[in-house]
Parts: C-alpha cells; sequence; structure tokens
C-alpha cells in the first residue's frame, strides 16, 4: 500500500502541469512507549489499515472492519509498512524519509493514538530537527 511513496506518481504530476505546485503526502504512525502498545492502539482506533484489496474500500459501515480484522494479531498493523508504531524516531524518520526521497515537498504526519501531547513533545524533539532547513 506504501504505492503513494513512488517517485513515479511525482515524475506524471510534473508532466501534467505540477513542476511549481506543491506536493503533500501523508504518513501514519502510532507513537506509543512501546511498539507492541503502538501496534495495539493503531489496531484498536485505525483497522482499516489491516484491510486490503476492494474490501478496504467496498465495506460499508465500521463494524464490518472490525469483524475482519479482530482475529488478526496487532503486529500485523506495521508489517505492510503503511502505519510505523511505538518509541523509535528512527522508524518515524525513515517512514517520512521515503516521501521527501520520492519527491514529495510537504509530509503530513497522521499520529493515531490517544498520546497526541505527548506526540508533539516527540516530534519536536526527535523527529522534526532530522528536517529542519
Amino acid at each position: 500500500m506504501n504505492s503513494v511513496v513512488d517517485p513515479e506518481l511525482i515524475d506524471a504530476f510534473s508532466t501534467a502541469g505540477g513542476q511549481n505546485k506543491p506536493r503533500y503526502g501523508q504518513v501514519t504512525i502510532c507513537w506509543a512507549k512501546s511498539e507492541e502498545a503502538g501496534q495495539s492502539e493503531a489496531k484498536k482506533i485505525w483497522p482499516n489499515a489491516l484491510i486490503n484489496g476492494e474490501a478496504s474500500t467496498e465495506l460499508p459501515p465500521p463494524r464490518h472492519f472490525e469483524q475482519l480484522t479482530e482475529d488478526l494479531p496487532s503486529s500485523m498493523i506495521s508489517s505492510s509498512g503503511d502505519i510505523t508504531c511505538g518509541p523509535s524516531a528512527k522508524i518515524h524518520i525513515g517512514a517520512i524519509r521515503k516521501f521527501v526521497d520520492a519527491g514529495f515537498d510537504h509530509v503530513y504526519i497522521h499520529q493515531i493514538g490517544h498520546n497526541q501531547e505527548e506526540f508533539i513533545r516527540f516530534a519536536k524533539a526527535e523527529i522534526l530537527p532530522e528536517f529542519a532547513k
């Protein structure tokens, strides 16, 4: 599902008239005190990340996502590479770096989870300095 982190997408955008326009990408993370806690929280809040293919767009109510994912292990939430989980700045920076390296000039960090204030402190201290100009 990380196909959006594809330099060919940026090339196609530029060719179609986007040369001087901003290029936005989104990385989804679940900051938590451990990788396991992040995976558990992400599965609970964002179970749709575990669903691939047409089911990811065709399931009507949220309870269908919950039904399909209830027996899946939380560790699967980050195995696809679409969501990074836990306290490691390195893993989150790596996910953001994929967008930067592909040519995106704006990267939105979608933090799922209930630790928003702690995440903001973490991001300010550990992530943002890596991308400061």
